[in-house]
């Protein structure tokens, strides 16, 4: 066998492979909508899958909601079967937990969490939400849940450098990688900045332009390692030398001020990102036909394409895209 070719997995390997199917096939599927800021509708879009997914024919229940809602919340509440969470109070400290024994008695085909990074008072069954999900999940339930990108534990850092705080409730980043399906879901900075009426636009604009950036850039990676994951357990032989990545493309939209830099005034220009080799790196953005440009936060993402494929461009291309 040529040493370019991967070998064969070893027996242990393929156990460990099997195994983790078999406990993939006994589990419930876990899908994630991730938001880069309060406010950006996460909730809004949980709800409104369960409510597709009933009028399908599923099972579905909330199992928590964050209140007060809004009218369109409201709206798509009324429809869905609710079971309430349990409300403790701890050192003058009130929780909202999950009634787990309740959705275990119920066992819907389908449950909807909200507010995912929520902590649970000391002497829980578990001490974080995320965890209870996790149980909801061995027990053959899907779960649906909604999450920001602040909450993130491995991102805190990068998120309190643009914004200058920190969040108390975390999800570690492996719970997410977990997901079998991850929706980031985006909206305008423009429509950001009128939902919180803020008194600083400029400093606004960029804060959310960052934080953006970052939630594409860890949709992105989410990706790439769930399609690894599926190369590997599917016993794909790829070659050493041109192992298969997913490369992040964001369009982007040059607005009119970006006349000064010499692009044309008042048009519409589709850029392409530059990817290197080390991940989470596409920060320049390059028109086709001439020189590098820097990424300014003024310009605004319009749609986003993961592109799975080999590093040789003879290869056959597997694409996976988001417009």
């Amino acid at each position: 066998m040529p040493a370019s070719i991967d070998k064969r997995p070893s027996p242990e390997e393929l156990l460990r492979r099997v195994q983790a199917e078999e406990r993939r096939a006994r589990r419930g599927r876990l899908k994630v909508f991730l938001g880069y800021a309060s406010r950006v509708g996460k909730s809004f879009r949980m709800l409104d899958e369960g409510r597709r997914r009933k009028e399908r024919g599923e099972d579905v229940v909330v199992a928590a909601i964050q209140f007060p809602l809004t009218p369109n919340l409201e709206a798509l509440m009324a429809s869905m079967e609710y079971i309430p969470v349990l409300r403790e109070a701890y050192a003058g400290n009130e929780y909202e937990v999950l009634n787990v024994a309740a959705i275990f008695r119920r066992h819907p085909r389908v449950c909807l969490v909200d507010e995912l990074a929520y902590d649970n008072p000391p002497g829980s069954r578990n001490p974080k939400r995320w965890q209870d999900v996790d149980n909801i999940l061995d027990q053959g339930i899907s779960v649906i849940t909604a999450v920001n990108l602040q909450h993130i534990d491995e991102h805190q850092d990068a998120v309190e450098r643009i914004t200058g705080k920190r969040a108390r409730e975390t999800v570690p980043e492996r719970f997410l990688r977990s997901a079998d399906e991850i929706v980031l879901v985006d909206a305008a900075v423009d429509d950001m900045m009128q939902r919180a009426g803020a008194m600083e636009p400029v400093d606004l604009r960029r804060r959310l332009s960052e934080l953006r950036e970052l939630a594409l850039l860890l949709a992105a990676d989410v990706i790439d390692g769930q399609l690894e994951n599926y190369l590997r357990s599917n016993c794909v032989g790829v070659r050493r030398s041109a192992f298969w990545f997913v490369s992040r493309r964001v369009a982007m939209r040059a607005p009119c001020c970006a006349a000064g830099a010499g692009m044309p005034t008042g048009s519409t220009v589709i850029c392409w990102s530059v990817t290197s080799g080390k991940r989470g790196s596409a920060q320049k953005i390059r028109r086709p036909w001439t020189r590098t440009w820097r990424w300014p936060w003024n310009w605004e993402p319009m749609s986003t394409c993961w592109t799975a494929r080999t590093r040789s461009p003879r290869s056959s291309a597997l694409r996976a895209s988001k417009r």
